[in-house]
């Protein structure tokens, strides 16, 4: 049965996507350019494979214009004229003077975040002189997406750690309720720590790669001229900057989901310890409850 729906699934997919390949649709996109202006845009996916070199394939794992909503794989794929990226909840194709950021699963990116990044660039570009457009782009997005994860770990915390201490009060009389808040943080936590390791992995596979760093910088490629290969040192400062507060904050929600684990663990223990206890309460509730024979006689 499981087999004939993924099938079935696959197969639905399949069509969906031919679909879309044989009849050009409109993707809404907002574009960023050096200026960090916003304009909202409108592609389809033959215009995007024209402009950015990369393969169908590429284009479709991105999801680009897909409503269905669905866990996405973080990605920063440097290619012939564009770079394809996905990260943090954010589907941008990024090119030597445009980037277009696009609306995945339905709902809008909040406006918020794209003014902070086109902001980003406008200050790369006017104050410190950006060695590259796409490199800007790149730093304004590591940017967003790290102060993001930031700010949700800054919200989980405080609760988690009150969470925490009205557990080790109430230990005597740890209920299952408790332990289901718990064990709510828990999948909470896992599901954001999953997310974070995915967008280290990510960085990890680009600085492991000269190559892949040096496909990065599209201005110098588009230029015409070879690029030097020590040039990848500068997408490397870049990426390991970024790197390290990405690491900081998998290691804090780490150490926070340890300690819901090793409550929760105590948890369990003592519902088993006190099992018994909550059995024979529950027996006298309910001989009080009942009437006597007596009582029914009279």
């Amino acid at each position: 049965m499981l087999r004939a729906a993924a099938a079935t699934h696959l197969r639905r997919h399949i069509i969906t996507q031919r679909r879309r390949i044989a009849t050009p649709e409109s993707i809404r996109a907002v574009a960023v350019d050096p200026s960090g202006s916003l304009t909202p845009r409108a592609v389809d996916l033959a215009t995007l494979r024209k402009t950015t070199g990369a393969p169908l394939r590429d284009l479709l794992n991105l999801d680009i214009g897909e409503r269905t909503r669905r866990q996405r794989r973080a990605c920063v794929l440097p290619r012939d004229k564009a770079v394809l990226l996905q990260l943090g909840g954010l589907t941008a194709v990024i090119n030597a003077d445009e980037a277009l950021f696009f609306d995945n699963g339905g709902e809008e990116r909040p406006r918020a975040a794209l003014r902070r990044i086109g902001a980003s660039v406008e200050f790369a570009f006017q104050h410190y002189k950006a060695p590259a457009f796409e490199l800007a782009v790149l730093e304004a997005v590591l940017a967003e997406v790290s102060s993001s994860f930031q700010r949700r770990r800054d919200l989980y915390e405080p609760v988690v750690q009150k969470q925490l201490r009205e557990a080790s009060c109430e230990f005597d009389g740890f209920g299952v309720d408790g332990l289901h808040r718990l064990s709510a943080f828990d999948g909470a936590l896992m599901s954001f720590e999953a997310e974070t390791r995915q967008a280290l992995q990510v960085l990890d596979e680009l600085l492991a790669s000269d190559e892949d760093m040096l496909g990065l910088l599209l201005s110098e490629r588009r230029a015409g001229t070879s690029v030097d290969p020590e040039r990848h040192g500068v997408v490397e400062l870049l990426l390991e900057a970024y790197h390290r507060r990405l690491s900081a904050v998998a290691g804090d929600v780490a150490e926070l989901r340890g300690k819901v684990q090793a409550a929760t663990e105590l948890g369990r223990v003592t519902i088993d310890l006190n099992r018994n206890n909550i059995i024979k309460r529950d027996a006298v509730w309910k001989s009080l409850r009942r009437p006597s024979r007596t009582s029914s006689m009279a």
